[in-house]
């Protein structure tokens, strides 16, 4: 288990600057988005009378796919974020599942009730499938 943590830590220091650094694009992408709305709002009439619409339409279309590809780039960051941690907890849960499927088998284990159910609804629970309040 403490491999499993050690690389949690791992991961999430890899993550942190790459996120970081993510989110500042983002938002510098965005400005010129916000700031050829506001021209174009303050200058409509200007702009349909100097007929530059498609002018300022290729400059708007030029900035927001500068701006979408920024967004994207933080949400694929994101996806390995969660995928690498779901990942994680996964291995945790076949950890703790080898354990104890281990302990039963040296322990002999009894067939009662409630004693053979209880780890796999346990189990089930921990990977969030169970609709419970656990996991992702």
């Amino acid at each position: 288990a403490l491999p499993l943590l050690l690389l949690f830590v791992q991961i999430g220091r890899a993550y942190r600057p790459a996120g970081r650094e993510l989110e500042r694009l983002v938002a510098v992408r965005n400005s010129p988005l916000f700031q050829l709305f506001t021209e174009a709002l303050h200058g409509a009439p200007l702009i349909r009378a100097a007929r530059l619409t498609s002018l300022h339409e290729r400059r708007y279309r030029s900035a927001l796919l500068r701006a979408e590809r920024a967004r994207f780039s933080r949400g694929a960051v994101q996806r390995w974020l969660d995928l690498s941690v779901q990942l994680l907890g996964s291995c945790m849960v076949a950890l703790v599942v080898a354990f104890a499927v281990a302990a039963r088998a040296t322990e002999g284990g009894g067939d009662g009730p409630g004693e053979s159910g209880s780890g796999g609804v346990g189990m089930f629970d921990s990977l969030g499938e169970g609709g419970g309040g656990g996991g992702g």
